[in-house]
């Protein structure tokens, strides 16, 4: 029953925001600071979960572990981050051609100005991504952290009656559709096409919960999944960069490419669990 509540009121709450926010869009739409207050409210929505399932731990006089730090896990999230990104780059490749001058003159804002477009583009990456990594266990873990305090702490905890696949399952949906006003109503990233955009935005749900359910369970804490969730967030939109005349819904990281990027690691997760789990039966 506690668990109905909890996403009653998350959804009530969530859709009012959005509502709100979204009228307040239109009556600043045009201003020099239209984009900031969009960042914020977007920023705000990510931490309405949270905030519930704060407010749901401390009424049930529940504990749960948030963080857990250890440089492996940080390593392996961001090797884990760097593959998808990766791929998302070379799936891409199907869709559009690879543009070195966009890398070349993006490298030139930070003064990377070599001979050679590759040397350019390369050291623009390789900064680009180390400044990047900063931000999200920082800033970014922040605003990550709001939405798996909910949908990867408190709400799994209450569903643990479930099977394991369901409980992944049944969160990757409710996610989505959690998701689903800042597509309609605020605007993110599919501003013109929603429907389209909310299809992938489905698809990215299912593809990234089971990775995120995986970083759980290896580190028992959420620290992971928050610094895994800010790094796709950051960085993947990076690959615009490689692809300026790319069409964004099949392209990294918004469309086809990117999903495919994440699908492939996540169903080799899933394929290396189930594998592991034989063998445990088996002994």
């Amino acid at each position: 029953m506690k668990v109905k509540n909890s996403l009653l009121t998350l959804f009530f709450i969530s859709f009012v925001f959005a509502l709100g926010a979204s009228f307040l869009l239109k009556k600043i739409e045009g201003a020099p600071y239209f984009k900031d207050v969009q960042v914020l409210l977007i920023s705000l929505y990510g931490w309405i979960p949270g905030a519930i399932a704060l407010f749901f731990f401390r009424h049930e006089k529940r504990n749960f572990k948030l963080f857990s730090f250890s440089l492996k896990k940080i390593a392996q999230v961001t090797a884990l981050s760097f593959l998808i990104v990766f791929l998302g780059i070379v799936f891409s490749l199907f869709f559009s051609s690879f543009s070195l001058d966009a890398m070349a003159e993006a490298a030139k804002i930070y003064h990377i100005n070599f001979s050679s477009k590759v040397v350019s583009g390369s050291l623009f990456f390789m900064i680009l991504y180390v400044f990047t990594f900063l931000s999200c266990i920082s800033v970014n873990f922040v605003l990550t952290l709001g939405e798996e305090i909910y949908w990867r702490g408190y709400l799994p905890e209450k569903l643990q009656f479930m099977d394991q696949k369901k409980v992944i399952t049944s969160t990757s949906f409710l996610w989505a559709l959690w998701l689903a006003p800042l597509t309609f109503f605020l605007g993110h990233n599919y501003p013109r096409q929603p429907l389209i955009g909310f299809a992938l935005v489905l698809l990215s749900c299912f593809f990234l919960n089971p990775i995120l359910f995986y970083l759980k369970e290896q580190e028992k804490g959420l620290t992971s999944c928050s610094i895994f969730h800010g790094l796709i967030k950051a960085f993947f939109p990076v690959c615009v960069v490689f692809f300026p005349e790319g069409n964004h819904f099949l392209i990294a990281p918004l469309g086809v490419a990117g999903v495919l990027a994440i699908g492939i690691v996540s169903l080799f997760i899933q394929f290396q669990r189930a594998k592991k789990m034989k063998l445990v039966f088996a002994r």
